[in-house]
């Protein structure tokens, strides 16, 4: 016999959602950044878990309960009656049209037929014995069977104590700790993707603010405040939140399909477990009864006629728009479906990783979009590679390759590199502040100028310091220069070489 936990701990092998279909869940954005929403199957996951979790219970009191009985009197019967009913679920598959608990669709009762006699109704339900039925009919006749089991034998309390119940309990013990691992691992990822959209709306708020800031500029002139508001600063800080906020989304839209895709794989597999636990306990009552043998074979003919994916139709059929896996891609894929339920065992696990990972849901940071993306002050007046001279320990120096951008409201930021993930600026110059220098040696192939200015993103204020940049052609260097002295860099002569009036930039400063 397999382990419970081989039965359990199994990837999902129910295949799962394409990207060609879906449902529709709602109307939002999908391109914008702070209002995109996408289903949270969690609660019902959970909740369907929990359903499993009843229905072994309910099997544990049913076959304890005739165990008891083997011992005991009809007061007993009675209290079995009681205990088995009150902890049956109800799924979806119910003929009525009213709602069920732990699915989207709820009303007032959660089992409606609570309250039906113990003879009530049992032919309407079991006289077609080739057709598919679900689970709530089993869980009715198991409750109107109940009154078939008076008398009981030693030999038959004997097998249910020792190879039935302890068989449902590891069952149940392994069901409720992988919906423990999956609500626990789920609640600490919502928390953390909260927490992103969190930060990437109060850096959104911030985007606002200093593109109104810029914006109420005088004619146009530069607008002197603290870099950090930025507009192209902050746009850049907050696309790299976004790209925080759109990977955590992806990997919780992951989690939710394949949480959904193993709970449709794990119902089939802990059907198929109770069966057979079930037909064993039928064969114990075959081998102990003669009067209560038929009743037996119809409750594990009913069960044997629930089909591993029934169950899964009607509940995906009435939260569909709940559900990363949606109704409309399951139907297309019915004979896969069909194919790969007939293979399905206890011990089989079969999963089409790449309709999770191709998951509709899933965004690419490309295609976000939110306020301000395209305003003129979030652009680079230019930006490219220059090489910038460095000093080691005083002593040498050298040119290192850094990427470097000059915006519209008249910083020089220089960054590790073009990265998203280089957002904070190794170096932030106010060019209207800065003095600047030609030292160019065309002749040599070397196009540098200078500029001399503050270092904004320094934590202990300094005073101004002189930094070398090299350009990489004369055209390059051309294109820089021109932007560096129309976005306000003091100079006063455009000669190669020369110091300008009012500087004090000399060819002997050290960086």
């Amino acid at each position: 016999m397999a382990s419970i936990e081989q039965v359990l701990n199994h990837e999902s092998t129910a295949p799962v959602v394409s990207n060609s279909t879906l449902s529709q869940t709602g109307s939002n954005n999908s391109n914008d950044l702070l209002s995109y929403t996408f289903p949270d199957s969690t609660n019902l996951v959970i909740e369907r878990y929990n359903k499993y979790i009843q229905l072994i219970h309910s099997i544990q009191h049913f076959a304890n309960g005739y165990s008891e009985i083997a011992a005991s009197t009809i007061k007993q019967y009675d209290l079995l009656n009681k205990t088995v009913t009150t902890s049956m679920p109800n799924f979806e598959s119910s003929n009525e049209d009213s709602g069920v608990s732990g699915s989207a669709k709820l009303t007032v009762s959660s089992t409606a037929s609570d309250n039906i006699g113990i003879n009530d109704g049992v032919a309407s339900t079991v006289t077609d014995s080739s057709s598919p039925t679900d689970l709530n009919t089993f869980l009715h006749v198991m409750r109107q069977k109940l009154g078939d089991g008076y008398t009981r034998s030693m030999d038959f309390q004997t097998k249910v104590q020792s190879q039935i119940l302890p068989d449902l309990t590891q069952l149940v013990t392994e069901v409720d700790k992988k919906q423990k691992e999956y609500a626990s691992y789920s609640n600490a990822e919502q928390k953390d993707l909260s927490q992103l959209k969190s930060n990437s709306a109060k850096v959104s708020q911030s985007l606002d603010l200093a593109v109104q800031e810029f914006e109420h500029g005088v004619n146009g002139s530069k607008n002197r405040s603290d870099y950090k508001k930025d507009p192209y600063l902050v746009k850049k800080t907050l696309l790299r939140n976004a790209a925080l906020q759109v990977k955590s989304e992806n990997n919780r839209i992951e989690f939710l399909a394949n949480g959904e895709a193993s709970l449709r794989s794990s119902e089939a597999r802990i059907l198929l477990e109770l069966r057979r636990i079930f037909n064993l306990l039928t064969q114990f009552i075959d081998e102990n009864f003669g009067g209560v043998v038929q009743s037996f074979n119809i409750l594990r003919e009913t069960l044997n006629r629930v089909p591993e994916d029934f169950e899964w139709s009607h509940f995906l059929e009435k939260n569909s728009a709940y559900l990363i896996t949606a109704s409309s891609v399951m139907s297309a894929n019915n004979e896969q479906l069909n194919s790969a339920m007939s293979n399905l065992s206890v011990n089989s696990n079969k999963t089409d990783t790449a309709l999770i990972a191709n998951n509709p849901y899933k965004r690419n940071l490309e295609s976000i979009t939110f306020r301000n993306y395209q305003h003129v002050s979030t652009k680079p007046s230019l930006e490219g590679v220059l090489e910038r001279k460095e000093s080691i320990l005083g002593l040498s120096s050298k040119y290192n390759s850094y990427y470097f951008v000059i915006t519209p409201s008249g910083y020089f930021y220089g960054f590790p590199s073009k990265s998203i993930d280089s957002f904070q600026p190794n170096l932030v110059l106010y060019l209207p502040e800065c003095e600047t220098k030609i030292k160019n040696s065309s002749g040599k192939g070397e196009f540098t100028f200078i500029l001399r200015g503050k270092n904004l993103c320094t934590l202990v204020p300094k005073p101004k310091k002189k930094y070398v940049f090299k350009a990489s052609s004369a055209q390059d260097f051309d294109t820089w220069w021109k932007v560096i002295t129309r976005d306000g860099a003091h100079t006063n002569h455009a000669e190669a070489g020369t110091i300008f009036s009012g500087s004090d930039i000399s060819d002997n400063d050290s960086e």
